[in-house]
């Protein structure tokens, strides 16, 4: 994080749990404050701990809970309309096994 942050005008969310076993709570934090301070819009999430590892949040279908609504807040006070697609758009790409 340098300063490439004082040009960048899209806000950046920033989610991470405290037991993050590559990326911990004083490292995560100290990026997005240095983030914000060269000007750069953002906004972060110090998650409670998930399972063993919680840089897996965001990959495991358990941690979906846990980071959706703050995705969804944070789109939305930036003005991108967040909702789930319709059920036919979701079963479009689906793979149906046949006999």
């Amino acid at each position: 994080v340098g300063p490439k942050n004082r040009s960048l005008r899209v806000p950046v969310f920033f989610h991470y749990t405290r037991n993050d076993r590559f990326f911990g709570p004083t490292v995560t934090r100290a990026w997005y404050e240095r983030f914000v301070a060269g000007g750069a819009p953002a906004q972060y999430v110090g998650a409670p701990p998930f399972g063993r590892d919680g840089h897996f949040l965001l990959v495991e279908p358990a941690g979906v809970p846990h980071w959706l609504a703050p995705l969804e807040r944070f789109l939305e006070r930036h003005g991108v309309p967040f909702a789930a697609p319709p059920a036919a758009a979701r079963n479009a790409g689906s793979i149906s096994a046949r006999s």
